[in-house]
């Protein structure tokens, strides 16, 4: 389970140093990669990062779905068609493909969010107007109306 979150640099390589609290989750858990593919969150391109035994069970949630709904193949085309095993090296880094930076928009900082089940990567600027914006949203009291917690 994760949470919080810390900024990071990309280096010119595309890679980047993976917080410590998530190396020291994965390490405890026998893990030395991780799943990264494209995602939008609050309308903004981000990376979502996933443990393997965490995707695993995300793909087999997929498997049940209707095979051939269009939505559902779309999903399958931009989600899991885009997604990268990615080894943690020795130094605690992940490589970050080419593509997946340019989705996302990722310059040299990014941002790291620890989400319940996985992480997502954000260009640090976009990271900080979509905060100010959820900020904004969580003043109103609709804005917890549905969460059923």
């Amino acid at each position: 389970m994760f949470s919080g979150q810390n900024s990071h640099a990309i280096d010119e390589k595309g890679r980047v140093a993976v917080p410590a609290k998530i190396r020291d989750d994965l390490q405890r858990e026998g893990h030395d990669r991780v799943v990264i593919t494209n995602a939008y969150s609050d309308g903004s391109a981000c990376l979502d990062i996933w443990k393997p035994h965490e995707w695993d069970i995300l793909i087999e949630k997929f498997k049940t779905k209707k095979r051939f709904a269009s939505q559902v193949e779309r999903f399958e085309f931009f989600y899991v068609g885009s997604a990268h095993e990615v080894q943690v090296d020795k130094q605690g880094r992940i490589l970050i493909p080419q593509h997946l930076r340019e989705f996302a928009n990722l310059d040299r900082e990014v941002t790291f969010v620890m989400l319940s089940d996985k992480i997502q990567v954000w260009n640090t600027s976009t990271f900080k107007e979509v905060r100010k914006s959820v900020n904004e949203d969580a003043k109103n009291r609709e804005f917890y109306k549905d969460l059923d917690l």
